[in-house]
């Protein structure tokens, strides 16, 4: 397919030169970078590297489950989905739920719930 799209960013001339003498050492253009990072878009359907700027409740909620506090336990991945209304896979596997934000867990599908 021939390239007859173009994208159009503003953006800071210092961010621009700095990314763009970065990515020309690695042997690539802007448009080309731009290219893979629209591809990645699509593969992940999302961003492709975690956006860690959080507003101020995401953090205190994430800081809490970090220390266990305030997080649900389950004897099951199923029981986890019930609770939250969710039909469960048949034969899904699953042990421990992730926070796609941060990678920490967030439920343990193999520990007996404890609190809501």
């Amino acid at each position: 397919m021939g390239k007859t799209a173009t994208a159009r960013a503003r953006l800071e001339p210092e961010i621009k030169e700095e990314a763009e003498k970065i990515l020309g050492e690695c042997g690539l253009s802007a448009s080309e970078a731009i290219g893979m990072f629209y591809r990645q878009v699509i593969l992940r359907h999302g961003l492709p590297f975690p956006v860690q700027n959080f507003n101020e409740e995401t953090r205190t909620v994430l800081r809490q489950s970090e220390k266990g506090l305030d997080v649900a336990r389950f004897d099951s991945a199923e029981a986890l989905f019930e609770d939250l209304g969710i039909c469960a896979a048949p034969n899904r596997r699953s042990t421990t739920i992730h926070s796609e934000a941060s990678g920490s867990p967030i439920a343990n599908a193999t520990s007996r719930r404890t609190g809501s």
